[in-house]
């Protein structure tokens, strides 16, 4: 019998892979949103500011003053199913510049499986990241995939200049609107 050449079979993705990933975060817009602000937190950031619109269609964007990203750490923590912070950067908070705010000791991250990143996709099939860092910005736009190859899509884009560091996830408000009130209370509760 000849050899023949058999391609390594590799993993699909359905299109319900991301309700099983996400689990409560794709029906629960609160609980989305609190995952956004704990990346903030857990980045070191004394601030985070939330936009958030009245209605469907409307942008949204939730902005850190974090340690932000290099490309290569947006590279290998994004693009990562899965991704174990712990694993990967420690069970403590790294401040940007090293610095720590007053009163502060020791801040342990909450992220552990790096499923919170992707707590957007609650509010639309995409959203964009800004990430700046060491005089280095960048910005993604990351999409549900339309191939069954991968369950996202990555499309870099020109970013401008920024000083100092944060990130900035945003987009255009398509589903699983909550209201200003319940946002807060639920912040407010954490």
């Amino acid at each position: 019998m000849k050899d023949t050449y058999t391609p390594p079979l590799l993993p699909s993705f359905d299109k319900q892979f991301w309700k099983l990933h996400l689990g409560r975060l794709l029906d629960h817009p609160t609980e989305a949103v609190v995952e956004l602000v704990a990346n903030g937190y857990d980045a070191g950031a004394t601030r985070v500011d939330i936009s958030w619109p009245d209605k469907v269609g409307d942008p949204y964007s939730v902005l850190d003053n974090g340690h932000g990203m290099t490309s290569e750490q947006f590279r290998d923590r994004w693009a990562k199913i899965n991704y174990d912070r712990r694993q990967h950067q420690g069970l403590d908070v790294e401040f940007p510049g090293n610095r720590k705010p007053d009163g502060v000791g020791v801040r342990h991250a909450f992220g552990q499986s790096g499923r919170g990143r992707h707590a957007a996709f609650c509010f639309s099939d995409s959203y964009t990241v800004c990430t700046w860092r060491d005089n280095n910005v960048l910005e993604c736009k990351v999409s549900v995939s339309v191939d069954s190859d991968r369950p996202f899509d990555f499309l870099f884009s020109q970013a401008e200049a920024k000083n100092g560091h944060g990130t900035k996830i945003f987009g255009v408000m398509d589903s699983s609107k909550c209201s200003t009130d319940a946002l807060v209370r639920t912040i407010g509760s954490k």
